[in-house]
């Protein structure tokens, strides 16, 4: 028991003459990221990666490339031809990742660093003031911080780019979230709003369904007051959190609608049912025990390529947030926990446990729409950390219960022998022996400062937060520095963007005097598939989160993917007339290898790059005469069908388009009209053009078919279809006319009335409130939470709710 008196004043110490814990936090945050910083530095590495992050280097640093690019041009982030061939560029928002727009563009390579080491500096300052919010002394919640910004999650899977900034996410939701549950604060409120409409679509959902989760977990304190207040509370919660939502609305109802259209979630690839067909399954032995080595860090089974856990070292779990944690949770069942703590423990462990059990838990993160474990790592994470710091919170109170001491490192023991048993040569023993070292050393070391007859114990936590650190910075090394990098100069061991490439985009801009739009293709990788992105051309393959259209037209007509996944898509330069019939003049090789194919002609070479020209290209739009029906196509063996689409194009409704056509009468002086078509892109969302033809007929685009594209015909809008499997075109008219194409992103302008109306509510509701100092419909006030902590000066008497 604590024999500490409860009116005996904290001792006030070096830790806790800081005024503010985000100082304390940052100082050493700082300190660590600086340190992680020190490999990059002295072997001029960039944050960029060529194993299993690859995703950095291969499409994460082309996507901000671009994104800066697109900025730079039209202030938003909308369409972009750079994407396969043709793709809305703004879903994966990360308003972090954005500062890269004040950097040139030769910087953002080595800028990529110092914005995810922002991250994980705000992720935790975000958690260390929940955590005060949420009654943790100073001591603890900068404790919580550092495990929050270096835990496994962020540490590895922080490494993407939506991941990333989903960390701070979740903690600036909480911060902002415990804020209005402890004094109401109307700000606070709107801003969980603002917060979980602030990253990726596929997030909303993930964000806002843990801040469900934790107020359930709240709502024994909540309804202490009586279940009307209560629902006033969150009533008045739910209506500010959802203007502060419709206040991104201009960007996230774009976001939704793509989110929608992608096969992933709603198409013929999502994983919907077959994920709701397993509900009732169980996790197989494998699963688990990779479950129960994440707890000590992803890198106990091998660090990147060399990972040998469920699915990869990415999607597979990683729950560590330091073994202090760990060590800690016991304390909750000893003599000194208080009733509240026990069944809170107890909640915690059950929901634990079901999660490594029953896939179910972690596929409803997603929507079951992912089966990777990724952001619910982050759930599971946050439970044990809050858990484990209540843990030391009550052992700082009550003393150490030793018997939870034991329990611990025999749990860990325990864990530790069955996975060497189970999977022994996946085990790293380097990572095994420094996990069990710091675990003995834990318990000797709570064991020193918390004696239960020891008072007082002001120095215990200060001696106890450099220990964290370290143990911190430890496990953060493999992940951060065991890892093949990118060079800061591009170079890497799968190629450079720099490689010539560039070099032969300029030629052809420069000797051929093509003015109209036309694609690019190559025969090879500079370094993947976005490649364009980067270089700035219009291509056709790509890596990227695809819309039905293009999906539907990749799959209907059996291009190959180099991954068999909707995400990737080819360069299809097996398939000449395809090239042809998606506009594609200009083909560049490293070998020569094009010198046979029909129709394609060397031009020159430069920097080690041939380039050729793809004679039988069509034009970027081209009139057909005859539609047909995707069935006729379909009867086709493959090569005779590609031969068909160039001299036919197929629609859902033949008869409607062949009427449309026939109510165009030809021009009396047809004979003498030439057929011609000029587009040109004047930016990534607007092209520009003219066409004549002797007779109606139907303009085939090639770029996939999207309601966000309308079309002019001099000066008057004509409606648009898919075509050909999931591309764009229109009914022509004969004669000379003006064609103008427009894109606006699906709902935006919807997103701008809905905020426009969210701001005005917002204003007026806190101008009634400033004038009549109440708050609309309730007259109800909130104090601070019972029991949300202990006092700043004193120790509470550990008597509540025995």
């Amino acid at each position: 028991m604590n024999t500490t008196p409860a009116s005996e004043p904290l001792h006030e110490t070096h830790w806790r003459r800081h005024k503010n814990g985000n100082l304390l936090y940052l100082a050493v945050a700082i300190a660590m990221t600086l340190l992680l910083s020190v490999d990059y530095v002295v072997k001029h590495h960039a944050f960029a990666f060529v194993d299993i992050g690859s995703d950095t280097f291969f499409q994460f640093l082309p996507l901000q490339i671009a994104e800066v690019r697109q900025l730079h041009a039209l202030l938003e982030l909308t369409w972009s031809f750079n994407i396969g061939l043709g793709a809305y560029m703004g879903s994966d928002f990360d308003p972090i990742q954005l500062l890269a727009v004040l950097f040139p563009g030769s910087w953002q390579l080595g800028i990529r660093l110092p914005l995810y080491l922002l991250k994980l500096l705000l992720a935790g300052a975000f958690f260390q003031a929940f955590l005060r919010r949420a009654g943790f002394e100073r001591e603890f919640s900068v404790i919580g911080g550092l495990g929050y910004a270096f835990c496994s999650f962020a540490i590895v899977n922080g490494q993407w780019g939506e991941n990333g900034f989903a960390l701070v996410q979740f903690a600036a939701m909480l911060c902002f979230l415990e804020g209005y549950l402890r004094d109401r604060s109307r700000w606070n409120a709107v801003a969980v709003g603002i917060t979980v409409g602030s990253g990726a679509a596929g997030d909303v959902y993930a964000v806002g369904g843990f801040s469900v989760l934790y107020l359930a977990a709240r709502t024994p304190l909540l309804a202490q007051r009586g279940w009307r207040p209560l629902v006033v509370k969150l009533g008045s919660l739910a209506g500010l959190a959802l203007l502060g939502f419709l206040l991104l609305a201009p960007v996230q109802f774009p976001n939704l609608y793509y989110l929608f259209d992608s096969p992933r979630v709603t198409g013929n690839h999502s994983l919907l049912d077959t994920l709701v067909s397993q509900i009732f399954q169980w996790n197989d032995s494998s699963v688990i025990g990779t479950e129960l080595a994440g707890f000590f860090g992803k890198d106990l089974l091998g660090t990147a390529d060399q990972y040998h856990g469920w699915g990869n070292y990415f999607e597979g779990p990683g729950f560590y947030v330091g073994i202090l944690p760990l060590m800690c949770i016991p304390q909750l069942f000893g003599g000194g926990a208080s009733r509240r703590e026990r069944w809170y423990a107890v909640c915690g462990i059950a929901l634990l446990i079901a999660y490594l059990v029953w896939p179910a838990l972690r596929y409803v993160v997603y929507g079951f729409g992912h089966l990777g474990f990724r952001l619910s790592t982050l759930w599971v994470s946050i439970g044990l950390l809050v858990l484990g710091l209540t843990g030391l919170r009550r052992m700082y109170r009550s003393g150490v219960w030793m018997p939870g001491i034991w329990l611990a490192i025999a749990g860990i023991l325990g864990v530790m022998t069955v996975l060497v048993l189970c999977i022994g040569p996946a085990i790293k023993v380097r990572h095994l022996v420094l996990t069990v070292s710091v675990a003995v050393a834990y318990a000797v070391l709570l064991t020193m400062l918390f004696r239960a007859n020891d008072a007082p114990r002001n120095k215990s936590l200060s001696l106890l937060l450099p220990i964290v650190a370290l143990e911190l910075f430890l496990f953060a090394v493999p992940p951060m520095m065991e890892r093949n990098a990118v060079g800061l100069d591009g170079t890497s061991s799968v190629g450079r963007y720099d490689d010539g490439t560039t070099q032969a985009l300029a030629w052809i801009r420069t000797n051929t005097g093509d003015g109209d739009f036309y694609r690019i293709e190559k025969t090879y990788n500079s370094v993947f598939l976005c490649d364009a992105l980067t270089q700035n051309y219009a291509g056709v393959k790509s890596y990227f989160f695809h819309g039905s259209s293009l999906t539907r037209f990749v799959d209907r007509m059996q291009l190959q993917r180099p991954v068999a996944s909707v995400s990737y898509i080819g360069s299809a330069v097996e398939r000449p007339v395809v090239l042809s019939l998606l506009g594609v003049r200009y083909v560049l090789d490293r070998s020569r290898s094009m010198d046979h194919v029909p129709g394609m002609t060397w031009l020159a070479q430069t920097d080690g790059i041939n380039i050729y020209r793809n004679g039988s290209a069509h034009e970027f739009g081209h009139i057909y005469a005859l539609v047909a029906p995707e069935s006729d196509a379909d009867r086709l063996p493959l090569a005779e069908r590609d031969r068909f689409l160039l001299d036919h194009t197929t629609v859902d409704d033949p008869p409607a388009v062949r009427k449309a056509m026939d109510a165009f009468a030809a021009p009396s002086s047809s004979s003498t009209v030439a057929t011609w078509i000029s587009i040109r892109k004047t930016s990534d969302i607007a092209l520009d053009g003219d066409y004549s033809t002797a007779h109606s007929g139907f303009m085939l685009l090639a770029m996939p078919y999207d309601r966000g594209w309308r079309a002019w015909l001099d000066g008057k809008e004509t409606p648009m279809m898919r075509a050909d499997y999931g591309l764009t075109g229109f009914v022509a008219p004969p004669g000379f006319h003006h064609l103008a194409l427009t894109y606006s992103a699906p709902f935006r302008w919807l997103g701008l009335i809905c905020a426009a109306i969210a701001l005005l509510l917002l204003v007026c509701g806190f101008a009634y409130r400033k004038r009549t100092g109440k708050i609309p419909g309730s007259s109800v006030g909130f104090d601070s939470m019972p029991d949300a902590g202990y006092s700043a000066k004193r120790v509470a008497p550990p008597t509540d709710g025995r």
